[in-house]
Formats: C-alpha cells, structure tokens, sequence
C-alpha cells in the first residue's frame, strides 16, 4: 500500500511538473502593421486572431509611434530588430499590398528575418484562408523561438543551378528546393529565411561583399548545383557558405527524380 501511494505521489508530482512546464511557455507576442491605404485586412487580422485565443497580440494603437517612427517594412532588418525590442514583440506581421497582390509577410524581430511570404487576392481577400494560413506559420514559428537563440540556425537555401534550361529540369529543381526548406522547417532549431536576392549569388564563387552584407544575419548560405544529370537521377553539389568567414562545407548527393522528397530528407540532415 505503502508503495502505491508513493507511487501516486511520484506519478502527480511528475505530471504537475510537465504541466507546469507547458503552461508556463508564453505565446508570441505579435504586432500586425499593416501596409495597406485602408486598415479592412489589418483590422480584421487583428480581430479574429485575438477572438481566437493562444496570440498574444500587440494593440495596434500602442504600436503605431513605433511604426511611424522607425518607417518600418518586411525588407528593413534592423528596424524592425529595434521596434520588436521597443514593443517587446517577438513577431512582426506586415500587411502590403504590391499591385493586385496582397502580401502577408511575417518577421521575427530577433534577426529582424523575414520567415514567410503568403501572397493573396488584393482584390478579393479570402479572409478565413489568411486567418488559416497566418495561425498555421504563427503556430510553427512559435515552437522555433522557443529555441534558446544561441541555438537557432538561420539558413538562407539559393535555387539550386543547372546546366539544364529544360522546363522539366527547371521544375524538378525547383520543387527539390521547396521541399528541402520544408524538411528543414521541420527542425524546431532551423528558420529558414526569406531573400529576394539570393538568385544573384548563385553564379559567385565566393560571397562578395554584398552578398555577405545581405547574409549578415543569416548563419549561412545554401548553394546547390546540378553536377551531372539524366532524365532519372541528379547529381547534386551543395556547399554551405557561411556569412562570417568560416570555411565553406561542401557535400553530394544522388536524388532520383522519382523520389525528389527522400533527396531532400537526405539534403536538410546534412545541412542541419
């Protein structure tokens, strides 16, 4: 009986202790900006996602000084590194509008990295798939920045090169780089970053110094390339540059095209 109890005891203490541990876990702090000439979608992000519970949500009014002050956008690292310090918020959520395009791009304000890009009808805004989709990446980033920060990994992945200019390479390629960011985001260690200027680095043999200054608050480059390749199977070249000077890490691979998703499960555990 004696141990029975004790037993229970152990048991209640050890899943108190979880529980504790779990609830005691904040959620992100998030401030939505919205970029638009009206607030409509602004507005209404804010207000469904604060109905919905587990965000904590920065009030817009509190950080609109922030916001005029700092000019703040998607693109400006550094900026948004200070606002998230001055608001205390781990997340940043730009509403823009380019064309007839509305973006949503979120940024976590530790790098001040850009981590999604999710891209709607300005138009017609389908409003409980941006609800979705924003809860959905919010959700994932969440579980990364619990990562002590010392610990994360930033990688920034270039398309992958190709001697091959068929839309049929093109497309394989281009759907093996998709999928190696996904199995790295599956990584609560790794953020994969977003670069609108990783195309141009490609054809380098090193990092030049812009390329290194766009890289600074990234741990490093993915550069891949097409070694030799047939209508089955890719032989793939990835050197891992680093934005710091460290000696760059080459590997390789052979991917069938039929099992494009085993290649990047191969691909993401020599990266990560």
């Amino acid at each position: 009986m004696k141990l029975r109890c004790k037993f229970v005891v152990a048991l209640a203490t050890f899943i108190a202790a979880h529980l504790g541990a779990e609830t005691a876990v904040a959620p992100p702090k998030l401030a939505i900006i919205s970029q638009q000439s009206g607030p409509a979608v602004g507005d209404l992000l804010f207000a469904k996602l604060s109905a919905s519970g587990g965000i904590a949500l920065i009030e817009r009014d509190q950080f609109a000084r922030i916001v005029k002050e700092f000019e703040l956008s998607s693109f400006a690292r550094k900026s948004n590194v200070r606002a998230g310090q001055l608001a205390s918020a781990d997340v940043l959520l730009f509403v823009e509008t380019e064309k007839k395009l509305l973006h949503l791009r979120m940024v976590e304000t530790h790098h001040g990295e850009r981590v999604f890009d999710a891209v709607f009808d300005s138009a017609k805004p389908d409003f409980p798939a941006i609800i979705e989709t924003t809860k959905a990446h919010l959700a994932t980033l969440a579980r990364k920045l619990r990562t002590p920060p010392d610990e994360r990994l930033y990688v920034a992945l270039a398309p992958i090169a190709t001697f091959h200019q068929t839309h049929a390479f093109t497309e394989a390629l281009a759907t093996l780089s998709t999928l190696i960011g996904v199995r790295l985001s599956q990584d609560d260690r790794v953020i994969v970053v977003e670069r609108d200027d990783l195309a141009s680095v490609v054809a380098e043999k090193e990092l030049n110094a812009t390329a290194e200054d766009s890289l600074s608050t990234a741990d490093g480059l993915v550069r891949g390339r097409v070694a030799e390749g047939n209508a089955a199977q890719l032989s793939l070249e990835f050197r891992v540059l680093h934005a710091h000077g460290s000696k760059a890490a080459t590997f390789h691979v052979k991917v069938e095209r039929t099992k494009l998703g085993e290649g990047a499960a191969m691909v993401a555990v020599k990266i990560g």
